[in-house]
């Protein structure tokens, strides 16, 4: 049996349609991955080389070996375009594509593109030869749909922002775009979110609200009018074809002035790939190796949320599209549902007031604690001075379990203050801190003559107590053991 190359990225089954659910084909090639160093910066600022972490192990923790799977064809998009690859099975298949009796199903997370193969990071080996069934996790897949042809509508329009007013133009009379003409708001750079349901684009400037508004009034209605989503390809190029050679592709004809190919990464070799056109109607042609829907209604909505900060001027404008967005409505309401309970609140258009309110209240509160326990800290370091200067302590201590680490300090300052003032400064002694109890843990701060001998005292006694610092010790306590504070201040009160 002869084994065949793999498809090109960009003539991919899953490019070609974006639709197909799973694909019966062959392993054309299996390797073993190796460790991939990746540069990091230190605290210096030098760089460094270090394992990845899919590569770094500890010594309960081997390294699983990787796979790096090549098939004829596939029907699992790899990392391209800001789209994230697809995830999906591989279950191996006898010679007419039927699953054995008990097939072996590999969960596979990871496709990436190297040159023009598409590689599947596997956590198993499979034989050169071998026939497979792979599958495409299809809500994941339909959902980066939505998100990446969501933002191919959203940048065209901004493209051609200034073609658009009050009076909305009707999206199936609207005519190609001049390629002469500059782009009014050109996406600088696009991310499609993964582990958070939120997008980005990255324009030039921050837009207005009444921008906003007429930009999502814009999209609604490219949205409705159910537009098409088309792909169309491009002959390789060449540099310096004869007049008559009409297969290669020197001047891009979809779009000359923007020099959509400029787009393509590097490393992709546009002589010997296949360069594809996303056409969105007659609103846009876009240079893009993604998965796409068929038609703009599919997108069903786009929300445009707040702008952030971009790279130098630029502003990054967050949005999220398809079936992303009504779970977003639920979500939302949800967190105003149990708000509007909180704060008793019978409208959640009051919220906004009530919940304002309630901070103003608050602000004051905590400065008032602040204050009350600013007056404590004092009694407290008065306290102490009078075992040190009256008493003659040489080790004295406090504790208190409903304070924090904040207050151990505010004693701590007020001692030394209360100290330097009675010319008391230069005495011996030894002062330790504690704040907390039981599970939830708390702190520790010890100062004085013997601070290293009481801290590493107290570190045996406290197993959870994590900290240092020179001439004054402050750490943390993770949890009070049992019995382990009451053996602290068995120790503290046999002083020194």
């Amino acid at each position: 049996m002869t084994i065949s190359t793999g498809t090109i990225v960009g003539a991919l089954a899953c490019q070609k349609d974006s639709y197909l659910k799973q694909l019966i084909t062959r392993v054309v090639s299996c390797t073993e991955s190796k460790p991939v160093l990746v540069a990091s910066t230190s605290s210096s600022g030098k760089k460094s080389k270090k394992k990845s972490k899919q590569q770094q192990s500890s010594p309960s923790e081997p390294v699983k070996p990787v796979y790096e799977v090549e098939f004829e064809d596939t029907v699992l998009f790899p990392e391209g375009g800001g789209q994230p690859s697809d995830s999906g099975t591989i279950t191996l298949v006898n010679e007419e594509g039927k699953t054995v009796t008990d097939p072996t199903t590999i969960q596979v997370n990871s496709i990436q593109r190297v040159g023009l193969r598409a590689i599947h990071m596997c956590p198993e080996p499979l034989p050169v030869g071998q026939k497979v069934l792979l599958k495409v996790d299809w809500k994941k897949r339909f959902d980066f749909m939505q998100q990446h042809t969501g933002q191919h509508l959203l940048s065209a329009i901004l493209d051609r922002f200034d073609e658009f007013d009050q009076e909305l133009v009707n999206p199936i009379e609207i005519k190609p775009r001049n390629g002469s003409k500059e782009k009014v708001l050109p996406t600088l750079g696009w991310h499609m979110g993964v582990d958070t349901d939120i997008n980005y684009i990255e324009i030039p400037k921050r837009l207005t609200q009444p921008q906003l508004d007429l930009l999502s009034s814009t999209i609604t209605e490219f949205i409705t009018a159910n537009l098409p989503v088309s792909l169309s390809t491009l002959p390789p190029p060449c540099e310096s074809p004869a007049k008559e050679d009409t297969t290669c592709n020197t001047v891009n004809p979809v779009d000359s002035k923007d020099k959509l190919l400029a787009k393509i990464p590097e490393n992709y070799d546009q002589s010997q790939g296949q360069i594809r056109i996303i056409h969105i109607g007659n609103l846009d042609s876009n240079a893009c190796c993604g998965t796409h829907l068929s038609s703009t209604a599919q997108i069903k909505s786009i929300i445009l949320l707040n702008q952030t900060p971009g790279h130098g001027t630029n502003i990054k404008l967050n949005f999220m599209a398809g079936d992303r967005v009504a779970k977003f409505a639920t979500s939302s309401f949800d967190i105003l549902k149990n708000l509007s309970s909180v704060t008793s609140c019978g409208q959640t258009k009051e919220l906004p007031d009530v919940v304002g309110n309630m901070a103003k209240e608050l602000k004051k509160l905590q400065s008032r604690q602040t204050n009350l326990l600013k007056e404590v800290a004092a009694y407290v370091a008065t306290d102490l001075k009078n075992q040190i200067v009256v008493e003659g302590k040489k080790l004295i201590w406090f504790h208190r379990a409903d304070v924090g680490l904040e207050f151990l300090n505010v004693v701590f300052r007020e001692l030394n203050t209360q100290l330097k003032e009675a010319g008391k400064e230069e005495e011996p002694f030894t002062c330790v801190l504690i704040s907390g109890e039981g599970k939830e843990g708390g702190a520790v701060v010890i100062f004085g003559e013997k601070t290293n001998d009481v801290a590493t005292e107290l570190k045996s006694k406290l197993t959870g107590l994590k900290g240092g610092g020179k001439g004054k010790f402050q750490g943390k306590v993770t949890a009070f053991g049992k019995g382990e504070l009451e053996a602290v201040k068995k120790y503290l009160e046999q002083g020194i």
